[in-house]
């Protein structure tokens, strides 16, 4: 806990009549590597957090920095409440379009992809619901959190990376739930998209078929040297890092480097 000059407090704090009412200069400062989002959150007179505390400062500094986006995919993915939130900012652009394509390539068939509104309770948090498709020769559509945890985890990408332009996209154990014949599919997705966007993402793997399939990007003449490969390893202080040749080399003489 830290208290901020007069100079720090215009930028982190709202004024005494500003929605959230908080006048004191104290501040709670999270410090890491990547830099966590907030990295001040405000506090009351008496150190404490107010229930929408993080959400209205968020509001502010977005103003005041203009802060890059950043999404955390973990292997539970995001869930249903979370999808639908973002779909909602993407509905009807050209995001839904490539969400749609993603889905594509897991079942060719699917036709259309649609949020559907949560009828249970108010508390009732949706793991893997919220979302309908429409399947080609199929008379109804289907809840798509029954097509398999591939489909689900394809659908948390998708949706994610259309939000991060110009931000940071992390996914941890990225080929979840992913059959490795679509694994270069899945990067395909992913490279073409951040490139587009402008996003840096940072993904975990311990599967070698991903690795594999990575570097069939690496060898295709549209990429280019934004891709590597950190290693790992226990014991070492620093990572091993594998450059766009290397990934390629590694693959096609089977040598290690997850």
């Amino acid at each position: 806990m830290e208290e901020l000059s007069p100079r720090e407090q215009p930028d982190f704090f709202p004024a005494p009549d500003d929605e959230t009412g908080i006048t004191s200069r104290l501040a709670l400062v999270v410090r890491g590597f990547p830099r966590p989002t907030p990295s001040i959150i405000p506090l009351t007179r008496n150190g404490g957090l107010q229930a929408d505390a993080i959400d209205t400062f968020l509001r502010r500094r977005q103003r005041v920095t203009d802060q890059p986006p950043a999404y955390f995919i973990t292997t539970e993915s995001l869930s249903g409440d979370e999808l639908v939130g973002i779909w909602n900012r993407i509905a009807l652009t050209p995001a839904e379009g490539m969400v749609l394509r993603a889905l594509q390539f897991l079942d060719g068939d699917i036709e259309r992809i649609a949020a559907q509104a949560n009828s249970g309770p108010a508390y009732v948090t949706q793991t893997r619901g919220g979302f309908i498709i429409k399947r080609k020769g199929w008379e109804q559509p289907v809840p798509i959190g029954s097509m398999g945890d591939g489909m689900w985890r394809m659908l948390a990408m998708a949706i994610a990376i259309s939000q991060c332009k110009g931000g940071v996209l992390l996914v941890d154990e990225i080929d979840t739930g992913l059959h490795y014949t679509v694994m270069s599919k899945m990067w395909s997705l992913i490279y073409n998209t951040a490139r587009e966007l402008d996003v840096q993402v940072f993904a975990t793997t311990h599967s070698y078929d991903c690795v594999y399939s990575l570097a069939q990007i690496c060898a295709s003449a549209e990429a280019d040297s934004a891709v590597t490969v950190q290693r790992v390893e226990p014991g070492r202080d620093w990572a091993v890092p594998y450059d766009q040749e290397e990934i390629t080399m590694a693959a096609t003489r089977d040598i290690e480097v997850r």
